[in-house]
């Protein structure tokens, strides 16, 4: 069987492949790792925003727990948890910044996700990032 292909179906098959050869694998120890840090210093939540439409939406938030008390002491939008983990998770792929942030950018979404991380550690939906 043959299969013919333009030169376009050619050239996206190409990208496609070599997108797939740029992603990473999810190591599950280190989405524990990851979710545990987060866990146990945050409280998921949302905050709504008025789009440019005139939308009411919910975008992602979390409160950050004070490490004695377990309370909330501040609420911190998604790229400002982003941030306390970067600084926080420096040891994680630590020769490898670009995959350090897309690994915890990941983690993140499927943490703000119902049942996004598994137990095992497997990110739910996708097991590269």
């Amino acid at each position: 069987m043959k299969i013919i292909i333009t030169e376009k179906q050619e050239q996206f098959i190409i990208g496609t492949i070599i997108n797939e050869a740029k992603q990473y694998p999810v190591e599950p120890k280190k989405v524990l790792i990851v979710k545990k840090y987060l866990d146990d210093n945050f409280v998921k939540g949302n905050y709504s925003n008025v789009n440019a439409e005139g939308n009411i939406e919910n975008r992602p938030a979390a409160g950050m727990k004070n490490p004695k008390t377990g309370k909330i002491e501040v609420n911190l939008y998604k790229n400002q948890v982003f941030d306390k983990m970067e600084a926080d998770l420096k040891d994680i792929y630590s020769n490898d910044k670009v995959r350090r942030t897309k690994f915890l950018k990941t983690v993140l979404d499927h943490w703000y996700m119902k049942n996004g991380i598994t137990p095992e550690g497997l990110l739910k939906g996708t097991n590269c990032y």
